[in-house]
């Protein structure tokens, strides 16, 4: 399974889900993404940089350490979630309605980026 197909089957998995980009931290980009609509690069540019300021303040904020960084941002529009594997610089990004369940988008991210990261 490519990349893409990965992508485009966790949006459809996830309720209520819009966008899937999976990003890469220090190249600070984002690489591949799945969506309904037609989002332009500075959308997705946008949402690198957000992931990134979202782990660095994670970092600074917790004292344990785990396998891997969440961070969920609520919106009035919408919810995204993004995860981040430890010890690499690939992530996710996951855009939800604000009804999406945030428990069930991160379980199934967190197993797509793992497969992901094992991929490289």
């Amino acid at each position: 399974m490519t990349v893409s197909d990965r992508l485009k089957y966790l949006r459809s998995d996830i309720p209520g889900c819009h966008l899937v980009a999976f990003g890469d931290s220090e190249a600070r980009l984002v690489l591949k993404a799945s969506h309904d609509k037609s989002v332009p690069r500075e959308v997705l540019d946008g949402l690198c940089t957000e992931a990134i300021a979202c782990f660095k303040k994670a970092e600074s904020c917790t004292e344990t350490v785990s396998q891997h960084n969440e961070c969920v941002v609520f919106l009035a529009s919408e919810m995204r979630i993004y995860l981040h594997a430890q010890n690499q610089s690939d992530f996710l990004c996951i855009l939800c309605d604000l009804e999406s369940d945030p428990d069930i988008a991160v379980l199934s991210g967190m197993q797509v980026l793992e497969k992901l990261v094992g991929l490289k």
